[in-house]
């Protein structure tokens, strides 16, 4: 989604286009497991459909999940589980289960309060006549229920306890389902254009683009990654990190915000950091999430009356992106 924003924008900034529609969309409850081996192994079938009804005895070998390896699992390192790496960030970086608890409860507190004061109603589009999330009201998740869980994830299989000396082992076992995000079916979109076609058109504008910026290390580091994006973006927008009112940094698993804000050098614990909650308590479908975070982002913006803000997303492989919007609003105010 936050790719093809960075797309349109540079088409529309080159020249080739004046409006252009991005976003993403991701159905993780239709994602299908696989039968790798059904083709070309002995009794197979090149091509079609199988039915039970089919007399075909081949062996199936194992049937794999498809989410978790084409969106869960990372192809680098012989598919760990992103969540291991999650694991392996709050040991290398002292993250411990109460922080992350704290975080995590922090999410579902603040989507919660947002969705009953309608602070998402300019961003949602209301489907067989439900406009708002109905699961963000119905759970009820605070630091007690999420600490009575267990843990998900171990550490990556080739993990060094000799690579540094900062290292806390008892954070091995500190990611769990409640502090990670959801899984979840979604879609977002947006629309950009110049400021000379909006004035053409008569088309209101909401925020500016000002600039964005790309990052990646090893996969094994995805978690901190936007915080090398948010560099890059903060640099090619010109604008300074404390210039900076409201932030969106994924929230893959809690341990991303925290140690993004953290290498960045401020306190997740700032009010505007996910000021609506995030991916632990509103969801995360893989594909939607860098537009969803950008369109609140925007709404964070408007209804709290910033500035500038900065949108930030880690994707698989070790990459980040990040966006820095400014309000249109305190753009024309200061005209």
């Amino acid at each position: 989604g936050m790719k093809a924003i960075e797309v349109a924008a540079l088409n529309i900034s080159s020249g080739i286009a004046d409006v252009v529609v991005a976003g993403g969309f991701e159905s993780m409850s239709k994602v299908p497991r696989y039968v790798e081996e059904s083709r070309f192994t002995k009794g197979g079938r090149k091509y079609g459909d199988v039915t039970i009804d089919d007399k075909i005895e081949f062996n199936i070998g194992v049937i794999r999940d498809g989410l978790a390896k084409d969106g869960l699992s990372d192809p680098y390192t012989d598919h760990e589980p992103m969540g291991a790496f999650a694991v392996q960030c709050a040991v290398e970086e002292n993250i411990s289960r109460e922080e992350q608890d704290e975080y995590a409860a922090a999410s579902y507190a603040r989507s919660k309060e947002a969705t009953k004061a309608k602070k998402f109603s300019r961003e949602i589009v209301p489907l067989n006549e439900l406009d708002y999330d109905q699961e963000c009201l119905a759970r009820e998740v605070n630091i007690g229920t999420l600490s009575k869980l267990k843990s998900a994830f171990k550490l990556p299989k080739n993990f060094s306890t000799t690579a540094s000396s900062n290292m806390n082992m008892k954070n091995s076992e500190s990611v769990t389902a409640g502090n990670s995000s959801t899984m979840n079916d979604g879609a977002a979109a947006l629309v950009l254009a110049s400021r000379k076609y909006c004035k053409q058109h008569n088309i209101p504008v909401l925020a500016v683009i000002k600039g964005w910026g790309n990052a990646s290390q090893i996969p094994e580091k995805f978690t901190s990654s936007p915080a090398m994006a948010t560099e890059k973006a903060l640099k090619h927008a010109n604008v300074d990190l404390n210039d900076i009112e409201y932030f969106e940094i994924n929230e893959a698993f809690s341990v991303v915000p925290i140690v993004v804000a953290k290498k960045l050098g401020f306190d997740w614990r700032r009010k505007n950091v996910n000021v609506y909650g995030g991916a632990v308590s509103i969801g995360h479908p893989l594909g939607m999430s860098g537009a969803r975070i950008t369109m609140s982002l925007v709404s964070s913006l408007l209804n709290e009356k910033g500035r500038f803000g900065v949108a930030a997303i880690c994707n698989g492989g070790g990459g980040a992106s990040a966006l820095v919007l400014e309000n249109e609003s305190t753009l024309q105010s200061r005209l």
